[in-house]
């Protein structure tokens, strides 16, 4: 009974001595005065980044101020927020703020019991003050030693500021969602009120939304955001916050947000996004800079085309976005969509939008084809990949041109397939259009792009065509100077040829045909518009639909799409995209005429050859006018052969289109 005795006591002295050895290692590792070799600790700066701001400056060096996004936020202080705004956050978000000292023990408990009940990490137990630290100075990922990192940072934060500074610096970092931070950029966005002005109500709306941005963003979800407004006053009237009668006249106020805001701010998202990359600097490193950055924005055409958004038939639930490009310098001068979501990364699949770029030009580049040559479009299978048209309807022998101008899918393949997936991937490469490693299929033709594009990149890539083969990537910043004054970067263009002149403007040629009589034809007003249309879907409905579109002075891109369900299928590129661009191009009123390079001439073919043979041939002497066409070719590459009444037909093709032997069995494939 002794031995059992004393093995008893000896198991408990060694419990207690892990028990006690864990609470202090637990107490060590949590205290912030002892050192933690490649930690972060507590820094300053980082929370007062809340405290700077960027000035923005348009193209006539006035301040931008009709724009609000979280670069151009104001930052407030404490005696400029209501009492009943400070309690909404703090009895939703962190009832004993006032009372602990950084980290909430109880609640931590509290949270612990209810995880092993629901078996799941349901609920966080963060304090305001530990919310601070995690969005000022740490990752977002769910890991132990981030949470130690966290409690450590926040329990120095407690002892160098009080409770109103650290208030004061939470409320000017919170994320509202949609490119919004600080408690004044979404008073002015959501209410357009100063903080000073809001509510009881608009301040539970704002105190409901930072737990889940998206899920109660009060324009995308109004019954969510509804909800989650009426449960903070609740929690407000349970502490005593505020009175029944209160909490009443609160549930009963009506939830109006400004909606003259919900499509701000994606210019500026553009410009942050160029000066990143500019600077080599993320999003906090940029937000923590005093900078001046003069851009191109152009303000009467902002505001034009966000009110052709606002006024076109755009699907409930789906989003369009429009660039404006000014060719001669490549500066992008207006970027507008229909929501404050930040499309400046978004990319998706650029459907037949592409072909211009990654079919047609490689192939007249390369010399393979003219723009009257001929193509079968008749159901084909390349492999195990076989694409069709749409509706399945084929057209027999037709024109390159004809076959670019209409869309049609299989002389695109066919194309791709001839030029050589590589070539036509160097090609748009040096358009500024980058490929993933996968992406080494004929679907290319069509669009099939693993990661896609963004609208901006796209149309960057189609200024090619209007500046000659020559590609810039386009800029938004003229200028960009640090607090103390200095230049730090000037735009200076640089450019590089992704295609000859002479491609650029047969490209240009059947491009204008499409404008006028394909599927962009409702850009046929428009003598100088020259355009190309994409849709992406299935017979299930469509998800994206565009038109990039140029005349001599711009380029335009227009996207319409749903990124979470699809689009009826009557929602089309030739449709809603088109509409759209033909009320930007309206708007810009450019009335320049497209010019021709010297070395593109105009010469007869014979009609006759073309349709019997499916060869290009010059024209002979004897043939008549009404069996002559004049077409455009490069002196680089154009027929040598002429057509005569004699001509039996047995001609040397690989000598006429200056082919290699070795590559005969491919071209009959193409042009029989």
């Amino acid at each position: 009974m002794k031995k059992r005795r004393h093995r008893l006591l000896k198991i408990s002295i060694a419990i207690g001595i892990v028990v006690l050895s864990a609470t202090l290692f637990s107490a060590a590792l949590l205290e912030p005065k002892i050192k933690i070799s490649g930690w972060e600790v507590l820094d300053v700066n980082k929370l007062k980044n809340g405290e700077r701001m960027i000035s923005f400056l348009d193209a006539e060096g006035e301040n931008i101020d009709n724009i609000i996004s979280d670069s151009n936020k104001e930052y407030v202080s404490i005696s400029e927020i209501p009492q009943h705004t400070i309690d909404a956050f703090v009895s939703i978000e962190d009832k004993r703020f006032f009372r602990h000292k950084g980290v909430d023990y109880i609640r931590i408990a509290s949270a612990f019991i209810n995880n092993i009940k629901a078996m799941s990490f349901k609920e966080g137990a963060s304090t305001i003050t530990q919310q601070l630290i995690k969005n000022t100075h740490l990752s977002s990922d769910k890991k132990i030693s981030r949470k130690i990192k966290e409690i450590r940072i926040a329990k120095e934060l407690e002892r160098k500021f009080d409770k109103s500074e650290i208030l004061e610096m939470y409320l000017n970092i919170l994320y509202f969602g949609d490119n919004m931070y600080g408690i004044s950029t979404a008073a002015k966005v959501f209410f357009d009120v100063s903080v000073s002005e809001l509510t009881l109500a608009q301040s539970a709306v704002l105190a409901g939304v930072i737990n889940n941005p998206s899920g109660y963003n009060p324009y995308r979800k109004p019954e969510n955001a509804l909800k989650r407004r009426n449960l903070v006053l609740t929690e407000m009237f349970k502490s005593g916050k505020i009175t029944e009668e209160e909490y009443n006249r609160a549930r009963e106020e009506k939830m109006e947000v400004n909606e003259k805001n919900n499509d701000i701010g994606q210019y500026l998202n553009s410009v942050i996004k160029d000066a990143r990359e500019i600077l080599g600097l993320n999003k906090n490193q940029l937000l923590s800079e005093n900078l001046t950055i003069a851009t191109y924005y152009d303000k009467k055409t902002d505001n034009d085309l966000r009110k052709i958004l606002r006024d076109a038939s755009i699907p409930t639930g789906s989003n369009a976005h429009i660039v404006v490009i000014r060719n001669s310098d490549n500066t992008l001068i207006s970027d507008v969509s229909l929501s404050t979501e930040n499309l400046a990364y978004m990319r998706r699949q650029p459907g037949s939008a592409i072909k211009p770029l990654i079919c047609y030009a490689p192939a007249l580049e390369k010399g393979d084809i003219y723009c009257c040559s001929q193509i079968e479009d008749s159901p084909a299978s390349f492999g195990d990949y076989t694409p069709s048209n749409y509706k399945q309807k084929y057209n027999g022998w037709v024109s390159a041109e004809e076959a670019l101008i209409n869309s049609l899918n299989i002389p695109a393949v066919k194309l791709l397939q001839n030029n050589g997936i590589e070539y036509s991937k160097h090609i748009c490469e040096k358009a500024g259009i980058d490929f993933s490693e996968s992406d080494n299929h004929l679907a290319l033709a069509l669009g099939g792009m693993e990661n896609g594009v963004t609208l901006r990149q796209i149309s960057d890539a189609y200024t090619i065509f209007p500046n000659r083969g020559k590609f810039s990537e386009s800029n938004s910043i003229r200028y960009i100077k640090n607090e103390k004054g200095e230049v730090i970067y000037s735009d200076k263009k640089h450019y590089t040829e992704a295609i000859s002149e002479d491609t650029a403007f047969l490209m240009t040629s059947m491009l204008r045909r499409c404008a006028k009589e394909g599927t962009a034809k409702r850009l046929s007003a428009f003598d100088n518009v020259c355009a190309k249309t994409g849709t992406v879907g299935t017979k299930d409905g469509n998800s994206d639909v565009y038109c990039l579109a140029y005349s001599p002075a711009y380029t335009v891109g227009v996207w319409v799409g749903n990124c979470a369900k699809k689009m009826p299928n009557s929602v089309t590129a030739g449709g809603v995209a088109c509409r759209i661009a033909e009320k930007v191009f309206g708007t810009l009123n450019d009335d320049s005429e497209i010019s021709k390079p010297d070395g593109v001439k105009c010469r007869y073919i014979d009609i006759n050859m073309l349709k019997q043979n499916h060869v290009v041939l010059l024209a002979g002497e004897d043939v008549s006018l009404k069996d002559k066409s004049c077409e455009w070719f490069s002196e680089k590459n154009m027929p040598k052969d002429f057509s005569t009444p004699q001509y039996g037909g047995y001609l040397d093709y690989d000598e006429l289109l200056n082919f290699d032997f070795d590559n005969f069995e491919i071209i009959e494939d193409l042009f029989y």
